[in-house]
């Protein structure tokens, strides 16, 4: 009898220790996966300030490795920013709206942009979570801001 009253306890400790460790990684993913305002604020700051400076390795470095393969380099990436997003290469001004999922379910910082002719727009910023728990920017959608509810 007190042998399994000893394994009893045993068993008890493990499932115990097992809880408790599947309880803290549980909480630490749902932490290290929660969108960071702040971080996206920095992120697209910097890159927004980097594309008005010209230096392209900077902006690119913000970019996700998928976005990063896409271009190969980073006068690749300033080439069809500057073509194809100069709202966001050369804006009047922009402000950061709130988070959604809209991009396929990815956090997406809204972006409201003035380019530099005055026109309104949103940008939408998806981002994707690195290994090391760094954000980077996975894709950006840009509307005109009367084209969708900021």
């Amino acid at each position: 009898m007190h042998i399994f009253r000893q394994a009893a306890t045993i068993a008890a400790r493990i499932i115990v220790v097992a809880f408790a460790f599947f309880a803290a990684t549980s909480l630490a993913w749902a932490q290290s996966t929660t969108p960071d305002p702040a971080a996206f604020e920095r992120i697209i700051t910097s890159q927004i300030t980097a594309f008005r400076a010209d230096e392209g390795t900077k902006a690119f470095a913000h970019a996700s490795p998928s976005i990063r393969r896409q271009f190969g380099t980073a006068d690749n990436f300033m080439a069809m920013v500057k073509q194809g997003y100069p709202q966001v290469y050369r804006p009047r001004s922009f402000k950061f709206g709130k988070i959604t999922t809209e991009m396929s379910g990815r956090p997406t910082q809204r972006v409201h942009v003035i380019d530099a002719g005055g026109q309104s727009w949103t940008a939408l910023y998806a981002f994707e979570q690195q290994p090391d728990a760094t954000w980077r920017i996975a894709g950006v959608v840009i509307v005109r801001a009367a084209d969708l509810s900021a």
